[in-house]
């Protein structure tokens, strides 16, 4: 498996858990909202709005990471390649 495919599974693995957590985060806001019909003060809106801008910095940032990985890790592979096989023979051959 080379570097390209293990950074697009990254990015996939990515975007399945950013889709579980927001389906964890819809069925726990709409149980949330259960309460806030209970309680006068429970502003639900203001958590909501706090956990989907962090949830959404989290995934932007890991995607992030992978793009630079992924980037750094083609540089190494061009810097890391063997020289040609002329600049492995001798002085003076």
């Amino acid at each position: 498996m080379n570097n390209r495919t293990i950074f697009r599974e990254i990015d996939s693995l990515i975007s399945v858990v950013e889709a579980m957590q927001r389906n964890l985060s819809n069925s726990t806001f709409d149980t949330l909202k259960i309460v806030e019909n209970e309680v006068p003060y429970f502003r639900l809106e203001r958590i909501q709005t706090w956990v989907e801008g962090k949830g959404a910095s989290l995934f932007q940032f890991a995607r992030a990471i992978n793009r630079k990985a992924e980037k750094f890790s083609e540089s190494y592979v061009e810097f890391s390649k063997p020289a040609s096989r002329r600049f492995n023979m001798p002085a003076g051959s």
